[in-house]
């Protein structure tokens, strides 16, 4: 029981961070700051948000994954992982 409540809290955790890094690329972008975008001000700024929003999702996909894995076969395999999101490998698209 104590590795599932274990799981459960570095789910909670790495999740939250995800969502809060992403309000706070969400409030970079000028419509969350009542201008009207154009396309041609500032693509690369919105350019280079767009990809970092991907690879937030990206990341919040490969915890959520890595833990249903884990949840999936046996809370004794819980306690050996390891939530470091650059060494877990993508999903194929």
């Amino acid at each position: 029981m104590q590795d599932l409540m274990l799981l459960r809290r570095l789910y909670v955790t790495r999740r939250g961070l995800h969502a809060m890094e992403r309000r706070a690329l969400i409030s970079q972008t000028p419509v969350s700051q009542n201008q009207i975008p154009l396309p041609c001000d500032n693509l690369a700024q919105l350019s280079d948000l767009a990809s970092q929003l991907k690879k937030n999702a990206e990341n919040d996909y490969r915890v959520y994954h890595r833990v249903a894995c884990a949840a999936r076969r046996g809370v004794s395999f819980a306690v050996n992982i390891t939530f470091d999101t650059d060494s877990i490998p993508m999903s194929p698209k």
